[in-house]
């Protein structure tokens, strides 16, 4: 699953969202649905109330005219307990899609720099054509020109030992070098 991590903060975090809006992207929220059928966003304060509401989603199913070839395929889950139920959308069926997820600065006792990923799969099972499909090279493109933004608008930094690599923007590490803190171990500055 190629993978670009980064931490960015809230205000970079939106200029990301801004640009990929301008590419004309949907995001779907990863989110615990009462009825079989995902919220689609195209909006920056529509995505907005979901990062920053009460929900504080993080996590985002992206979409593209480009490359998005099947609706995205929801799963219900009921309690054995109560019998309740909510929906979700299932992880690789349908799509492809990108997966996001922001990174966020969580307020409170100590603040917090949290990271966030972009990602896909290489390849997605179709419900529909009973197959897996391999990931279009317009997702692929899309995913480069991310990392592409993140290199523009912040640098690289490798953690200790494990390697790891995190794109910082500049407003993420003035923050984490006036002393914020992150949940990345390992990130030296």
């Amino acid at each position: 699953m190629p993978e670009v991590d980064f931490i960015l903060a809230p205000e970079e975090q939106m200029h990301l969202l801004e640009y990929l809006l301008s590419q004309g992207l949907l995001f779907v929220p990863d989110l615990r649905y009462t009825e079989p059928q995902y919220v689609i966003l195209d909006q920056l304060e529509e995505i907005r109330k979901y990062t920053e509401g009460a929900v504080k989603e993080r996590l985002f199913f992206v979409l593209s005219s480009t490359y998005t070839q099947h609706s995205l395929e929801m799963r219900e889950v009921v309690s054995i307990h109560d019998q309740t139920h909510f929906y979700y959308v299932a992880q690789r069926h349908g799509g492809p899609y990108l997966d996001l997820l922001l990174s966020t600065k969580q307020e409170g006792l100590t603040p917090l720099l949290v990271s966030g990923f972009s990602a896909y799969y290489r390849s997605y099972w179709s419900g529909t054509s009973r197959m897996e499909i391999p990931a279009p090279n317009e997702l692929k493109l899309l995913h480069k020109s991310i990392l592409a933004w993140l290199g523009n608008h912040g640098r690289c930094v490798i953690t200790g030992k494990v390697r790891r690599r995190y794109w910082v923007g500049r407003g993420a590490e003035d923050m984490l070098l006036r002393g914020v803190k992150s949940n990345v171990n390992g990130l030296h500055l």
